[in-house]
């Protein structure tokens, strides 16, 4: 245990981890969606806020008999909103006085290329009461939240009964996403209740994932390769291939390299959770990750979900760390070892940039054979980097360079 620590001490270079750490907080507030001002996969800023909004309301799922009460906060952010669409000179002008005008103005204008410049003109206030006023710009895309679920039931994509289930299923996914995804999404559209999360949620962590791999990837390499190489070029490594004791040695340094790697994806997930602490994803810990188009072969809540990346994360660094022990292993010099390296990590992250995305997400599989071979990818490429540090070890033992 003494050598072990000697060793993980002597990886965990100070001056290496302070310039990854410089790295990582430049990659992340670069890279990773988490890490910006907004949800990256929300149409706005309030959204998020406002489905949380909803979860403290009605919990973590909606169900048809809590139908009345959710329209009756609809209605309530309506009456809301037209009382900020009044006060606007432009809507008196043009006698937009209920939401059903404002809504089919909105439908006409929006998306409109041939206008008039009273067209023009409504268009144009339209825009600012959505994305510039300080009071209807809230509750404008609130509205459109709760706007999708209602028409999400008007039609008949939730609370429906079975044969119009069939029916749609038919006409939209048949030959495009795999059988046991339909059945999937069949199950949740006659379900009587659904889930609150907004799928920012997920796919704002679905595309972290990737990006924290090639993350711990790189540190893993960073740490590890130069202390490697360095104990070759300081001849240390073959005095101890001359006795049995000092090729044991080996083992311990293989034993410390995972314990880096795991160490690294513990603090990557530990600054991760704190991101999404900030953002308030932990409010939809409980609710079912499952949402309309988004179907997962495990029906598991997201507090579940970010469990399974936390595992695939740390799978991922420990099998990163030995990788990255086995090239420096293998490399002569410093430069050798960069040449190693560099396409060893690029494939390493070309794998998991394949392997990482909604690994349990079944739409974007076209059989559920291929959804479960990214859910034990990772863990496969970690079996085969310890088989090939494994072989490395059990050649160490019969090897004497006397």
């Amino acid at each position: 245990m003494r050598i072990l620590r000697k060793e993980i001490r002597r990886i965990l270079s100070i001056k290496l981890l302070a310039i990854l750490v410089l790295f990582s907080v430049c990659f992340s507030f670069l890279f990773l969606s988490i890490a910006q001002e907004f949800w990256n996969y929300s149409s706005s800023q309030w959204d998020v806020d406002f489905y949380r909004e909803l979860v403290s309301e009605f919990g973590t799922e909606l169900s048809i008999d809590e139908w009345d009460s959710f329209i009756s906060k609809r209605q309530q952010l309506i009456d809301d909103f037209m009382t900020e669409v009044r006060k606007s000179p432009v809507m008196q002008k043009y006698e937009i006085d209920t939401y059903d005008k404002y809504f089919d103005a909105k439908e006409r204008l929006v998306l409109s290329d041939n206008m008039s410049d009273d067209d023009e003109e409504l268009r144009n206030e339209i825009s600012r009461l959505i994305f510039e006023d300080e009071a209807a710009s809230p509750i404008s895309f609130k509205l459109q939240c709760m706007d999708q679920i209602c028409d999400d039931k008007e039609r008949g994509h939730i609370f429906t009964d079975s044969e119009s289930a069939d029916k749609f299923i038919s006409e939209m996914y048949a030959g495009k996403q795999n059988e046991d995804y339909q059945q999937l999404y069949k199950r949740y559209m006659t379900a009587d209740n659904i889930s609150l999360i907004h799928r920012a949620a997920t796919e704002t962590v679905d595309g972290d994932l990737v990006k924290m791999l090639i993350l711990s990837a790189v540190w893993c390499f960073v740490l590890i390769l130069p202390y490697q190489i360095g104990e070759r070029l300081r001849g240390i490594r073959d005095i101890q291939l001359c006795t049995k004791t000092g090729r044991k040695c080996f083992n311990k340094q293989a034993a410390a390299s995972v314990m880096v790697g795991l160490i690294i994806g513990i603090m990557l997930c530990a600054v991760y959770a704190v991101l999404l602490a900030r953002k308030g994803a932990f409010d939809f810990a409980a609710c079912k990750i499952s949402s309309h188009g988004y179907e997962y072969w495990l029906d598991m809540t997201y507090g579940q979900y970010l469990s399974f990346y936390a595992v695939f994360m740390l799978l991922s660094s420990a099998g990163s760390a030995l990788l990255a022990y086995f090239v420096g292993r293998l490399s002569a010099n410093y430069i050798a070892g960069i040449g190693i390296a560099i396409p060893t990590v690029a494939a390493l992250c070309t794998a998991m940039n394949y392997l990482g995305i909604a690994p349990f997400n079944d739409k974007w599989n076209v059989t559920m054979e291929l959804s479960i071979l990214r859910a034990c990818g990772v863990p496969l490429v970690c079996a085969v980097c310890v088989t090939a540090v494994c072989i490395m070890l059990k050649r160490d033992k019969v090897r004497d360079i006397l």
